[in-house]
């Protein structure tokens, strides 16, 4: 008989008893830490879907000329950060010089960690929360820049909504094991005052991600700027953007600005729309990645794929059979979904099977934006406009509550197109 639970399962009726009792789809207590709903309201989404594509040409032509309004009047100065890769990290990439994959991933999470020393926050008796952490490859970075001592006079928390294999953290368990908290969750309903480590921890919060996507850095800011009223108040934030194409009108942190600006919901679906742009519209990057390095330099020439070999057969040693967290980076599983498992950052191709670009290919097909005047290059320029008023919300967020922040370019391009980070120290008096 078809399960009362779950219909896309059977069980046999004479156990139907024992079967509700261990069926996976039966309602589960929650834990003390997941509050429905406390970062995100339950809002539906819009019924009707505005893209660039179902607007009219003088729509569209409009809605650019006041991005520029905006973006010349309203967004803040990007703080062009010039500080080098942490050492940790460069002594890593001495060992793999000729492999391009890993020098992107590494180099990111480098310039992430040194920005978070440099900003005072990589100091022990912290509760540290990465916020999609995937495998925690940038965790436990953050450990290793700590060492021993302070780390066990810390508290690393690691959020994903799901579930992860080949773990970076687990090479530390024997060590930092009792410091290191697995979170599986989805950050809408992550209280995080309630975790364990805040009832043990009196000091601060400090907040970090490597390319979190769209919406989630929005529901990630809400969670951790919600500590200030638990007297826990943050220490800061360092969180690499991305995929502003994915951000949600209903729990957008800056919408009260935005709406101040005369920006409607209909007018922000067509901004995150066209945020695409950025790193989509232009045609020449199909002979590129997204690391800015020639597609010939990783399919083999100049030696790049032997090194990529070459790099997973001398990594360290793999305990109980499990890949390095070297390998991992290189080698990622395509099962493994975390909050940044749909970044969008693939080349055009790849992107069109998806939809969000093929529509694009097509327009350019169809010679409408070369009609409109809006070369790739021109398109790629609104983009990163529309992504700085987006991120620039969010500045206006987090100095409502009274921290610190600033939108920072904190790699250089040809590392990521999504080069951005939003930093943010404090709180001071809310303004």
């Amino acid at each position: 008989m078809p399960c009362p639970l779950d219909p896309s399962h059977s069980c046999y009726e004479h156990l139907l008893n024992a079967h509700i009792k261990k069926c996976n789809a039966r309602e589960k207590p929650l834990p003390p830490y997941l509050v429905k709903n406390i970062n995100g309201e339950d809002v539906p989404s819009p019924e009707e879907k505005i893209s660039v594509h179902t607007v009219s040409d003088e729509e569209l032509q409009a809605l650019i000329q006041r991005i520029e309004s905006i973006y010349e009047s309203s967004v803040s100065h990007v703080m062009q950060y010039e500080s080098t890769c942490h050492l940790l990290i460069v002594e890593e990439l001495t060992k793999f010089k000729d492999c391009t994959t890993l020098e992107k991933h590494l180099r990111q999470q480098g310039h992430l960690i040194q920005l978070l020393c440099d900003k005072g926050l990589i100091t022990e008796g912290h509760i540290f929360v990465e916020f999609g952490a995937g495998r925690g490859q940038l965790a436990t970075w953050v450990m290793r820049a700590l060492g021993d001592k302070a780390v066990r006079k810390s508290a690393f928390v690691l959020v994903d909504r799901d579930s992860q294999r080949y773990k970076a953290d687990n090479r530390f368990i024997d060590e930092w094991g009792p410091f290191i908290h697995r979170i599986r969750a989805d950050i809408r309903h992550l209280c995080i005052e309630r975790l364990e480590p805040f009832k043990v921890h009196k000091d601060r919060v400090v907040g970090f991600c490597k390319h979190l996507c769209g919406v989630a850095i929005d529901l990630a800011l809400r969670c951790i700027t919600s500590t200030i009223g638990y007297n826990k108040l943050p220490k800061g934030l360092v969180m690499a953007v991305c995929c502003h194409h994915r951000c949600e009108w209903r729990w957008y942190t800056g919408k009260s600005w935005l709406e101040g600006l005369g920006i409607s919901e209909r007018e922000f679906q067509l901004l995150a729309s066209i945020a695409g742009w950025a790193t989509c519209g232009n045609e020449s990057r199909s002979t590129k990645n997204r690391c800015g390095r020639k597609t010939e330099d990783l399919s083999g020439k100049n030696g790049t794929a032997k090194a990529q070999v070459k790099a997973k057969k001398t990594l360290f040693p793999d305990k109980n059979g499990e890949r390095s967290l070297i390998a991992s980076i290189i080698e990622p599983k395509k099962s493994e979904a975390s909050e940044t498992a749909n970044c969008g950052l693939m080349r055009p191709k790849e992107l069109d099977k998806k939809g969000h670009i093929s529509s694009d290919v097509d327009q350019e097909k169809s010679g409408r934006y070369q009609a409109m005047g809006l070369s790739p290059d021109r398109r790629t320029e609104i983009g990163y406009k529309v992504k700085a008023i987006l991120d620039e919300g969010r500045l206006k967020y987090l100095r409502s509550v009274g921290m610190i922040a600033d939108r920072v370019n904190f790699i250089s391009k040809i590392y990521t197109p999504e080069n951005f980070a939003i930093v943010a120290t404090g709180p001071t008096a809310p303004q």
